[in-house]
């Protein structure tokens, strides 16, 4: 057995300690959350604007052969498999700070009533709301949409 393996001795904490720990650990992922939808926002739009530039210069410049083409819409897809694989990757991890969340929420009893407020809870249940689904349509869309424009003269 490890010394990673062994259980750690509880720290022999004020309830004041116990707060403040749980309080710092809320806020942190409460910023973990709001800064990983931000990142799947910047990578959702910079995936749209990246698209939208694409099908706008190849209104103008279409593919001369189905090669060029084929090779245009490759890279498309590769742009959106990157962004599928990020976004994947925010979505698991979100899910874990959900967890983190309901878990330091039940530490410092936020959603049982009597608690901080008479009558009812300070907080409500936390919901873990996947974006992921979302995201992917709107990539599918895009990826359709430029394939359109790059395919749709030759036919």
């Amino acid at each position: 057995m490890s010394v990673q393996d062994e259980p750690m001795p509880l720290l022999d904490l004020s309830q004041e300690q116990k707060f403040q720990a749980a309080l710092a650990l809320f806020l942190d992922q409460a910023q973990v959350i709001r800064d990983l939808k931000q990142n799947d926002l910047q990578v959702v739009g910079g995936f749209i604007t990246l698209q939208l530039a694409l099908a706008a210069w190849l209104a103008e410049h279409p593919p001369m052969t189905f090669w060029g083409s084929l090779g245009l819409f490759g890279l498309s897809i590769i742009l959106s498999f990157l962004s599928w694989k990020f976004l994947e990757k925010n979505h698991r991890r979100r899910a874990q700070v959900v967890d983190s969340l309901r878990n330091t929420k039940a530490a410092l009893r936020l959603s049982q009533k009597e608690i901080y407020i008479k009558g009812a809870a300070l907080d409500v249940q936390t919901m873990f709301e996947p974006s992921l689904r979302l995201y992917v349509g709107v990539l599918l869309l895009t990826i359709l949409g430029v394939g359109v424009v790059i395919f749709g003269g030759q036919f």
